[in-house]
């Protein structure tokens, strides 16, 4: 049922009396994988809502939902780790960056002076209130538009 294996097997179809139906080769795929494929893959919305029942959505235990490996939260940033950089909004981050990136080392200045320009140009778009960690399926039309 929850396997990974996809065995080939040999399937003999019910056999009618008007057809001849001849055994074929199949591959067994299980119930897990049926789901979570099924659930990535198709179009229509009444299996993907019959996959959805079976799945249920929770931070990782690892990473506390920041999708960053041990060696990315190490670094920090102004006292700050990447993944609570991402979660401050674009207008709040400005003023951490510009706080912290004067007097740093030259990469640091750099990249900072290049992350303030970009963060201007969204907060000029009335964006300054999103975060960077907000994924692209949560923002709201208008907002995708002052994007583009």
């Amino acid at each position: 049922l929850f396997t990974d294996e996809q065995p080939v097997v040999t399937v003999h179809p019910v056999r009618d009396a008007g057809r001849i139906q001849r055994p074929y080769q199949g591959t067994y795929m299980s119930a897990r994988r049926y789901v979570l494929h099924t659930f990535a893959d198709t179009r229509s919305r009444t299996l993907r809502a019959k996959a959805e029942r079976f799945l249920t959505s929770a931070p990782c235990p690892v990473c506390g939902g920041s999708r960053l490996r041990p060696e990315a939260m190490a670094v920090t940033f102004a006292g700050r780790t990447i993944a609570e950089l991402a979660g401050l909004p674009l207008s709040a981050l400005a003023e951490v960056l510009s706080g912290a990136g004067a007097g740093g080392e030259e990469t640091a200045r750099v990249l900072t002076a290049d992350l303030l320009a970009r963060i201007g140009t969204v907060t000029e778009l009335g964006l300054g209130y999103l975060s960077l960690d907000r994924t692209a399926p949560t923002l709201s039309s208008g907002e995708l538009q002052r994007l583009r």
